[in-house]
């Protein structure tokens, strides 16, 4: 099929050519594996320079070209090892070489019984290498990963198959360049396998930097926590999340009480100690998915995805108590406030933060030491509830009427996420909601044109854009693509809270009583 010698010639310039250069990069990769590679890679081409003298040299190059094939796969594998700061089985490793030493020797002459035999030593070692490529896929980020274990397997591909038509007696190889479709086809694979292996490796260590590089750009420098700017992207992503598909995603912004007067009792050595301390316990309190990063000062920011207003609550209690096990100096503890918003499908990430930053200083001027969220809120049997209040009233009785009604029915849904009631009888208390809040916005836009017409245009867009985001939502929940918990969260705080609260009070404010 393809004359052997040739395919020697080109595999022998690609093992060379990719393994000078990689060992010229080396230098500034210094503990990422490269210089092994580049070794693994230049034995492997000097494996079959000696595999072509042997036709002038005979048995000594056979057996130091098994041997240079052998150290290949040493270091290919301990390349491997030192890039992920895996343990490398020296031990294992020589007498892998010992046994492959011996092999080659007895069988220096027999072609197919040296195949046989070496192939059962190599297989363990890129056995070996497959674990590992394996076991730490999920940290390594990037691409290149895929092309060094596509190598790996195409390396064991070829072992198991050679193994097993020898054994069967599938083929016979008269010496090693017979040009016949299998040999051919072996050694094409060989070079295949080389080149993803070199170009992959040297991509999955250009990756690692890159990522390396990105985090330290969104870290910050004193607790290791995310920076203000990782936030905002996440920020802004879990918005864009949330308006595509109803996911909720909730906020807490955490502010240190009192950290100036520790600063000033305690230096700010030990002021930044507390920061540290802080960072690192809230980390540990929270869930691998959220995300926890220091907005600036004193303050730290969490994002919650999925999360709802129970589930924030309850982060941010387990945050106050672990930050309250902290101590200063002289068994003096600390204590945290935390605002919490749940984040809108119309929210920036500026209006979102706002309400955050709302919450925490009531949370401030409370008292410290303590949450709040921007929501009026009361528990009734377990349940949350929103509480019917000034906050909600906009100062005209038709609208506060039919706004009671709503939250009302709003209510009603909350006490449903305790309970297990059919889905049909969900969404047939869904459809009255939908009539009625429709009712509600022609019956208030009626009003807006009469008092304030000048915001009645703008008014019955953000009414469109209601019904049409709550019509979309509909339609997840009934084809089964969002939970009953984000939707019914988007009914009650989205619609009775945020619309209710802010659009309706901002359009009615002359007719607020004081």
């Amino acid at each position: 099929m393809f004359d052997i010698q040739t395919l020697f010639s080109i595999i022998i310039f690609v093992s060379l050519a990719s393994g000078s250069a990689i060992w010229i990069a080396s230098a500034t990769e210094p503990s990422s594996g490269l210089k092994e590679l580049a070794q693994a890679l230049v034995l492997h081409g000097l494996a079959y320079i000696l595999y072509l003298a042997s036709l002038a040299f005979g048995a000594v190059a056979v057996w130091l070209a098994e041997m240079s094939l052998g150290l290949f796969f040493v270091c290919g594998a301990k390349s491997l090892c030192l890039f992920h700061c895996v343990t490398f089985p020296r031990k294992g490793a020589l007498l892998f070489l010992v046994c492959l030493a011996v092999s080659s020797a007895v069988y220096v002459d027999d072609i197919e019984a040296r195949i046989l035999s070496n192939s059962l030593f190599i297989m363990p070692m890129v056995a070996f290498a497959l674990v590992v490529a394996v076991g730490n896929l999920p940290g390594t980020p990037g691409r290149g990963k895929y092309l060094v274990l596509s190598a790996i397997v195409l390396n064991l591909m070829l072992l198991v198959v050679r193994e097993l038509s020898l054994s069967l007696k599938i083929g016979r190889i008269e010496t090693f360049y017979d040009s016949d479709v299998s040999q051919s086809l072996i050694f094409l694979t060989s070079l295949f396998g080389l080149i993803f292996l070199a170009i992959g490796f040297v991509l999955m260590a250009k990756e690692r930097t890159d990522h390396r590089n990105q985090e330290l750009i969104l870290r910050d420098d004193l607790t290791g926590a995310w920076n203000r700017r990782k936030l905002e992207e996440v920020a802004a992503m879990e918005l864009g999340r949330l308006r595509r598909t109803g996911s909720l995603v909730s906020m807490l912004l955490i502010d240190l009480d009192n950290f100036k007067s520790i600063n000033d009792r305690f230096g700010h050595v030990s002021g930044d100690s507390v920061l540290r301390r802080l960072a690192a316990a809230c980390s540990g309190a929270l869930r691998d998915i959220d995300v926890f990063g220091r907005w600036g000062g004193e303050e730290f920011l969490v994002l919650l995805p999925g999360a709802g207003v129970d589930e924030a609550i309850a982060a941010a209690e387990r945050l106050r108590l672990v930050a309250g096990r902290i101590e200063v100096e002289d068994a003096v503890s600390i204590g945290v406030s935390i605002g919490i918003s749940l984040a809108f499908s119309t929210d920036t990430v500026t209006s979102w933060f706002a309400r955050a930053d709302a919450a925490l200083y009531r949370a401030k001027a409370n008292g410290k030491n303590r949450w709040f969220i921007d929501t009026p809120l009361r528990r009734e049997g377990g349940v949350l509830q929103l509480d019917w209040g000034e906050s909600l009233r906009v100062g005209v009785d038709k609208v506060d009427e039919e706004h009671a009604e709503l939250l009302a029915m709003a209510n009603s849904l909350l006490k449903l996420l305790v309970g297990s009631p059919s889905k049909q009888a969900i969404l047939h208390r869904l459809q009255i909601l939908s009539e009625t809040l429709i009712e509600h916005c022609a019956s208030e836009e009626e009003v807006i044109a009469g008092r304030h017409p000048r915001m009645l245009e703008e008014h019955a867009l953000s009414h469109v854009q209601m019904l049409d985001r709550l019509k979309f939502l509909t339609g997840l929940y009934e084809a089964d693509d969002l939970p009953l918990n984000p939707f019914i969260q988007f009914i009650v705080f989205e619609i009775c809270l945020q619309h209710m609260a802010e659009q309706d009070r901002e359009v009615f404010a002359g007719a607020v009583t004081a």
